[in-house]
C-alpha cells in the first residue's frame, strides 16, 4: 500500500532547534536568587513606602512612566509578602527568550516563505543576545516590549495577508500600544520597520508600482501612526522631573558623537566577548557543557536541513510567487533591509535620549533593536549559505561548520555572562556574612562610606545598591517609616559624582544628594569607613594603619565603632543571607 503524505513527511526540526538553542543560552536564570543595579532601588522603595501610590511616587511619577511603576510594583511585590517573587520573575524570562524567536520564527516565514531562512533569523534572537541583563528583573520591561512588539509584526503581516485582516489589525494595534504605553516607548522605534514590511508584503501581493505602492503602504501603516505619534509628542512635551530631570532630555545633534557612535558599533560587533574573555577565570562547567551540547546539536542539525533547503522550496502561503534560487537570495536582501531598518531606528532612539548603548547594564538599551539585528545576522547567514551552495559541497559543509562554532560560541557566553553575575552575587553575600559578623548590631542612624574592591565584572557603584541590604540587614520593624535606617555612601559617587581629583579637595566637604527619599545631606566627616576586598575587611583607623596613603587618610583617625552587645531580632536578615 502506498504511504501516505503524512506517513512519508519528515519531523520539522526547527521549531524544536529553536527552543533548544534559547533554553541552553538561557536556561540558567532560574537559578539566580540575588539583587543586581537598580532592583535594590525599587525593593527599597517597596519596603520603605506604604502601597502603590508610595511606589510611584519615589521614582515612576517624575519618570512619567506610571504604567510601568504599577507593573514593577506587582513583580516587586511579591519579593516581600510571598515566595513566588523569583518563579514568576523568571518565567517572564522564559516566556520572552522561547516566545521572542519562536514568533520571529513565525512573522518571518509568513513574511520570506523559506524556512532555513526564518530559523536562521530566529536563531539569531535566540542566541546572539546584545543584552546581558536577563538577571537584572528591572529590565524586564524591554524584554516584554520587545515580544509584544514581534508579535504585533506577526499579526500585522496576517492582516496584510488576507488572514482575519480585522481581527489581526486590532490584535496589532493592542499589542503595539500596550508595548510602549506599558513596558517600553522604544517600541515606537519599530514603526519605520512596519512601514517597510508593508512595503514588502504589498509588492509580493499586488502589482502596484512606486508611487501607488507607497501611497497605499502608507494608507495601511496609518493607524499605527495615530497611536504612535501622539504618545511620542507627549514623551517629548512632558519631561521627567525631579530627581529624573534632564535624564531622558532629547540630544538634536547625537549623529555628531562620534565616541557613542563607536561604543554603539562596538556593542553590534559583540564588545561584551571580548570583555568577558577577561573574566574567564569566573566560567562554570555548565557554561562549558551547554557551548559543546550546542556545537554537537547544530554540526547534526545544519548539513541536512541545508541540503534539504537546496531545493529552495516555499511555503504555500496564498501570496507568494513560485521560487527559484535567485528569488530566495533576493528575498533575502530584501529582509536584510528591513533587518537594518528594524535596528538603526531603535539605536538611534537611545542615542536621541541620551541613553548610552553599550555592555553591562546599559547593554538593555539595546534590547528593541534585537529584532532587527537578528533579522540583520540571519539574512546575511542565508546569503552566505547561498554563496557557499553555488560554489561547491566543501564551501557549503564549511559554512555549516563555521555556523555551528559562531551560534556555539554565544551559547556560551550567554552562560558566562550568568556566571558573572553569579560570581557578583557571591561576592556580595560573602562581604554582608563578614559585615554583619563584624558589626552584629549598628550604632543608631549610622552613615557609612563603603570602598568595595570585589573585582567582579558587576562591582555595585552606588549607594542605593548597598541601602537596601543593609537595611534589610538590620530591619527590626516592618513599618515603611521605620526601614530606611542606615544609609551609604560608595567611594565611586564621593570621588566621581563630587569631581574629587586630590586629597585637599575632601576637607570640609559636604554635599547634597538627589536621592528617591529627597535631598541626602551628606557630610564625610561623619562617615563610618569601610574598606573592603576578598582578604580584608577594614574600619576607620585600621585602614589608615593598613594604608597610610589612603586618598581618604584625613577622616580615618578615629576608632571602630563598638557593637552594642544586646540581642536583637531582626525581620529580614533571612532574605539577604538564607537560613545559614
Amino acid at each position: 500500500m502506498a504511504k501516505t503524505n503524512k506517513q512519508t513527511r519528515k519531523p520539522e526540526l526547527f521549531i524544536p532547534a529553536i527552543i533548544f538553542l534559547s533554553l541552553v543560552s538561557f536556561v540558567r536564570v532560574w537559578s539566580m536568587h540575588g539583587t543586581v543595579w537598580d532592583d535594590n532601588a525599587w525593593l527599597m522603595s517597596i519596603y520603605a513606602t506604604d502601597g502603590l501610590d508610595g511606589f510611584l511616587n519615589s521614582g515612576f511619577t517624575e519618570m512619567r512612566r506610571v504604567p510601568l511603576g504599577v507593573f514593577l510594583y506587582s513583580l516587586f511585590w511579591l519579593y516581600k509578602n510571598t515566595e513566588l517573587y523569583y518563579v514568576v520573575w523568571h518565567s517572564l524570562n522564559t516566556l520572552t527568550q522561547i516566545g521572542g524567536p519562536l514568533l520571529l520564527y513565525a512573522t518571518c516565514l509568513r513574511l520570506f516563505g523559506n524556512k532555513l531562512l526564518a530559523f536562521f533569523i530566529a536563531a539569531s534572537l535566540a542566541v546572539l543576545y546584545l543584552d546581558q541583563t536577563l538577571p537584572y528583573a528591572s529590565a524586564i520591561n524591554y524584554r516584554l516590549g520587545l515580544l509584544l512588539g514581534i508579535f504585533s509584526f506577526y499579526a500585522t503581516v496576517r492582516a496584510l495577508q488576507g488572514d482575519r485582516p480585522f481581527l489581526m489589525l486590532g490584535a496589532s494595534l493592542i499589542s503595539a500600544a500596550i508595548a510602549y504605553t506599558v513596558f517600553m516607548e522604544a517600541v515606537i522605534a519599530l514603526e519605520p520597520g512596519r512601514f517597510a514590511v508593508t512595503l514588502y508584503v504589498l509588492n509580493q501581493k499586488t502589482e502596484l508600482k512606486k508611487w501607488n505602492l507607497f501611497r497605499t503602504a502608507f494608507l495601511k501603516w496609518l493607524p499605527f501612526l495615530a497611536i504612535s505619534v501622539p504618545y511620542a509628542l507627549y514623551k517629548l512635551m512632558y519631561n521627567s522631573y525631579g530627581i529624573y530631570a534632564g535624564i531622558y532630555d532629547p540630544d538634536y545633534l547625537f549623529l555628531l558623537d562620534i565616541e557613542r557612535i563607536i561604543d554603539v558599533l562596538a556593542y553590534i560587533f559583540l564588545i561584551q566577548w571580548v570583555i568577558f574573555l577577561d573574566h574567564l577565570s569566573s566560567v562554570s562547567p555548565w557554561s562549558i557543557m551547554f557551548g559543546i551540547v550546542g556545537l554537537i546539536a547544530l554540526t547534526a542539525l545544519l548539513p541536512p536541513k541545508i541540503k534539504s533547503n537546496d531545493r529552495f522550496s516555499l511555503l504555500t502561503a496564498g501570496t507568494m510567487k513560485s521560487s527559484t534560487r535567485s528569488a530566495d537570495q533576493m528575498r533575502a536582501k530584501y529582509a536584510l533591509y528591513i533587518g537594518l531598518v528594524l535596528m538603526v531606528f531603535p539605536l538611534m532612539f537611545f542615542q536621541f535620549f541620551r541613553r548610552p548603548i553599550t555592555w553591562g547594564i546599559f547593554s538593555s538599551h539595546g534590547t528593541i533593536a534585537q529584532f532587527g539585528y537578528a533579522v540583520t545576522v540571519g539574512s546575511m547567514l542565508f546569503m552566505l549559505f547561498g554563496r557557499s551552495a553555488k560554489y561547491s559541497p566543501l564551501r557549503l559543509r564549511v559554512f555549516c561548520g563555521a555556523t555551528a562554532v559562531f551560534f556555539s560560541l554565544a551559547i556560551f557566553f550567554n552562560n558566562l555572562s550568568l556566571d558573572l553575575y553569579q560570581e557578583s552575587h557571591r561576592q556580595q553575600q560573602t562581604f554582608w556574612k563578614r559585615f554583619t559578623t563584624r558589626f552584629p548590631t549598628l550604632p543608631e542612624n549610622a552613615t557609612f562610606l563603603f570602598d568595595i574592591r570585589d573585582k567582579t565584572l558587576y562591582n555595585p557603584m552606588y549607594y542605593y545598591y548597598y541601602e537596601f541590604m543593609m537595611n534589610m540587614l538590620y530591619a527590626e520593624s516592618g513599618r515603611p517609616e521605620d526601614f530606611r535606617q542606615y544609609q551609604i555612601t560608595t567611594f565611586h559617587e564621593l570621588y566621581w559624582q563630587n569631581k574629587i581629583k586630590n586629597d585637599e579637595q575632601l576637607h570640609g566637604l559636604t554635599f547634597t544628594r538627589n536621592s528617591m527619599w529627597g535631598k541626602d545631606q551628606v557630610d564625610p566627616g561623619k562617615f563610618i569607613w569601610v574598606y573592603y576586598d576578598r582578604d580584608q575587611l577594614l574600619v576607620n583607623d585600621e585602614i589608615l594603619e593598613k594604608y597610610p596613603e589612603s586618598p581618604y587618610r584625613h577622616f580615618l583617625n578615629k576608632p571602630v565603632p563598638v557593637p552594642l552587645h544586646v540581642l536583637k531580632t531582626y525581620l529580614f536578615r533571612h532574605k539577604v543571607l538564607g537560613d545559614t
